[in-house]
């Protein structure tokens, strides 16, 4: 006679190994000796609610699936969006720094050009204030000469 084998699944459940002998029915397999002090599982509406449960289960995995899927769509959009604007603003950024340094440039050339002008000014005003002293020094000779005529 032949004894049906026990073993654990990977789950941990008990499963019953049976020959080739016992009958299949609505694909459960029934051993032709119930086990004793064992559970045997069959199909009830408990079982049918398990799977509901684990359809629902999956339905309900595929809905999240596809709000985070749209989600990230979205939000992927706003990230190229804002590197798009990143970009503009860098180049925007770059163009003001070389206005800047154009600027920059300007106000040291007028600012060299400043002083040597100021430069200039002081030289020519030295030049005037000694001329305006040699033109005093001739007009008084010439005054001191008209005196002595």
């Amino acid at each position: 006679t032949f004894e049906p084998e026990e073993q654990e699944n990977e789950e941990g459940l008990e499963v019953e190994l049976i020959d080739s002998h016992t009958t299949a029915i609505s694909s459960k397999l029934i051993s032709p000796t119930p086990p004793t002090n064992k559970k045997t599982f069959e199909r009830t509406d408990q079982g049918m609610e398990v799977q509901d449960f684990f359809g629902n289960s999956v339905d309900d995995a595929r809905s999240n699936y596809a709000k985070a899927d749209t989600e990230l769509l979205a939000t992927s959009q706003k990230a190229i969006n804002a590197q798009r604007e990143v970009i503009k603003k860098k180049q925007e950024l770059s163009a003001a720094r070389e206005v800047l340094e154009n600027a920059k440039h300007t106000e040291q050339e007028l600012t060299m050009a400043a002083k040597r002008a100021a430069s200039a000014a002081r030289s020519n005003k030295e030049h005037a204030d000694t001329a305006q002293s040699r033109v005093r020094a001739v007009q008084q000779l010439v005054d001191n000469a008209k005196d002595q005529a």
